[in-house]
């Protein structure tokens, strides 16, 4: 504002100066400017009126900044003095007019937040409070703080705020009952809980009795962990210290008998690794961890049973062996890996479905290495040969080829399926038609083609065995597309390019005639950014 005040009067300054020839020369300026920028200063002081208001508090801001731009002579012309005294006296007014005004504003900006609050109040007593009013309490609350001292010693604001008060009580109530009703149903659950384990392992035959108890291990966790996160007050809740302790004399049968069957299994799965010489080859490694963990989730008592520390000495030895017989077979596998990757031919620029089994083998002999020998030089420089050839493989399209719906569609990673999604449709009526009694045996009776489009554009068929369909006729397995798209790859160049590729299926009898089945479509091409 006072920027813009600056302005004006630089603007008003300037203009009069040139309205009353201010381009003349610098001595003709001397003998006029005092005619001029007090000619300004008095015609805008003459504008304002006596009886002031507060819109015209502008303009004497205005009048006054001009005032300033004025030189010692020019303030000492009489009629800007007289101007300047009148201008005096109307500031003085409309200080006096202001502050009225601005007094008034703060009344009427304090009597509608008075106003507000009550019709506030008022409105949330008309109703039945719940929890959810909580905040809107609080939200009043604070408006209530926001008032001033006169406002607050009012009547009808006191009643308001008694209101207000009685409501706060009433939500910290309901707020206790809430409370209260959780407390009786966690209380409750615990207690039902406990209950109906018992009550299962009581209606459990002798025989099975101690398999229940011991089928019962997470649970019986699963209520400790609960209760040891109650609240005091649950827990010195009616019931549930009598449930509490039927719980602990359940635990404590429950963890003899899982000390037995602990060292039951610790012992029987050792014997089946003695002679540790003769018994450990490169498969007893799921045994050999078994036996790890249940030793070591073992109770102390547990430890100390008979036979136990002596099982786990042969345990140490068996561990032992079976790690010299893997990293042996490491050694066997990482060179395998190796002599893979070395079979990836070099040319990458000429790369194509061709390329499919060295690849593959390669990748095969890659995820078959233990984590810890991927960070070895030599597999390292081995994975950069193979993984330099694979990338480039995966990005022309041979490793992701998009199928459509409904009937075709793409499904897995490398080697690519085609999920045949109405498969029962399609080769039903074929099975029916031979009177077979599989679809594995259509391909002895029929051609099963399987026709391949390249950026939608048909190029040629193949053809499929059933026999080699999976999941029930479900699956055309990626062996039976890589074999269709390597013969076809000899022909098209498109095949060998990489694309967007899509499929569809079809029947023919022996003598090449048309077998009707389900209608296929062609999947629409989709594009994938590598």
């Amino acid at each position: 504002m006072k920027k813009l005040k600056c302005a004006l009067a630089a603007i008003l300054i300037g203009l009069t100066s040139c309205l009353f020839g201010a381009c003349s020369t610098e001595e003709e300026q001397s003998a006029v400017t005092v005619t001029q920028n007090t000619q300004t200063f008095i015609t805008i002081v003459s504008q304002i009126p006596d009886s002031v208001k507060v819109d015209d508090g502008l303009q004497i801001e205005v009048a006054l900044l001009v005032y300033e731009h004025l030189n010692d002579a020019e303030k000492g012309n009489p009629e800007v003095s007289a101007s300047k005294t009148r201008l005096d006296g109307l500031k003085t007014k409309y200080d006096g007019v202001k502050a009225e005004a601005d007094k008034n504003a703060e009344i009427a900006r304090e009597n509608k937040l008075v106003a507000d609050f009550i019709d506030a109040v008022d409105e949330l007593s008309s109703k039945k409070l719940k929890l959810e009013d909580e905040e809107t309490v609080a939200e009043l609350m604070e408006k209530y703080e926001q008032l001033k001292d006169e406002s607050k010693s009012k009547s009808e604001v006191y009643t308001a705020y008694s209101a207000l008060l009685d409501a706060e009580d009433e939500i910290a109530e309901l707020k206790e009952a809430a409370r209260q009703e959780v407390i009786a149903a966690t209380a409750k659950k615990f207690k039902d809980s406990v209950e109906d384990l018992l009550e299962a392992i009581e209606e459990a035959d002798d025989k099975n009795k101690n398999q229940v108890i011991l089928d019962a291990g997470d649970t019986i966790e699963d209520l400790y962990y609960d209760y040891d996160e109650f609240e005091d007050e649950v827990k010195a809740y009616a019931g549930v210290a009598e449930a509490k302790a039927k719980l602990d004399q359940l635990n404590e049968e429950y963890v003899v008998l899982k000390d037995a069957k602990d060292v039951e299994d610790f012992l029987k799965l050792v014997e089946a690794l003695s002679p540790v010489e003769t018994a450990v080859t490169i498969q007893s490694k799921d045994t050999v961890t078994k036996a790890e963990g249940i030793y070591k989730n073992m109770s102390t008592a547990a430890k100390t049973e008979e036979g136990v520390a002596d099982a786990y000495e042969v345990l140490q030895q068996a561990r032992a062996k079976y790690d010299e017989l893997f990293a042996a077979a490491e050694e066997i596998r990482i060179q395998q890996f190796i002599e893979a990757a070395n079979n990836v031919r070099t040319n990458i620029e000429d790369l194509d479905i061709l390329w499919y089994d060295e690849l593959e083998a390669a990748s095969q002999a890659y995820y078959a290495l233990d984590y810890k020998s991927l960070s070895r030089p030599e597999v390292q420089q081995a994975y950069e040969r193979w993984n330099a050839a694979q990338r480039v493989f995966d990005q022309k399209g041979y490793k992701h080829i998009p199928m459509g719906e409904p009937n075709v569609v793409y499904s897995g990673d490398v080697p690519p399926d085609i999920v045949l999604q109405e498969h029962a449709k399609m080769l039903g009526p074929v099975v029916e038609l031979y009177n077979l009694s599989s679809y594995t045996e259509i391909s002895q009776y029929a051609k099963v083609w399987l026709y391949v489009y390249v950026d939608g554009t048909y190029i040629d068929r193949g053809e499929l065995n059933t026999a080699n369909f999976s999941n029930g006729g479900h699956n055309i397995p990626g062996s039976e597309i890589v074999k269709v798209l390597k013969a076809l790859s000899a022909e098209y160049s498109e095949i060998t390019s990489g694309a967007n590729f899509s499929f569809a299926i079809n029947f023919e009898d022996r003598e090449n005639k048309y077998i009707p089945s389900a209608k296929t479509k062609v999947s629409q091409p989709k594009v994938y950014n590598w």
